[in-house]
């Protein structure tokens, strides 16, 4: 049912470049797939996938330590949310 969305994470999880231990590194880079699907599939309607692949690019692109995400893996959808904000708060300004 999800196929291009959990392609998407895929190619995401395997291009993504992180800073951190190899194991945090490891780690932190099945967040990024999880956090790509999950941005895909419930944070965006299924109509916005384009614009959610540019939220998901955003988010890899200004975060890139691998600590950001190990620390940033149970906060919920109000942090998602709040990502939401800031990167449409970029896109305007």
């Amino acid at each position: 049912m999800f196929e291009r969305e959990n392609d998407f994470a895929i190619e995401v999880k395997n291009t993504v470049e992180l800073t951190g231990s190899e194991k945090q590194i490891a780690w932190a880079k099945d967040l990024v797939q999880k956090f790509a699907f999950t941005a895909t599939t419930s944070t965006f309607k299924s109509t916005q996938f384009e614009e959610a692949k540019d939220f998901v690019a955003w988010v890899v692109k200004n975060h890139t330590s691998a600590k950001w995400w190990i620390d940033n893996r149970d906060k919920g959808y109000r942090f998602y949310d709040n990502l939401v904000e800031d990167w449409e708060d970029e896109m305007e300004g």
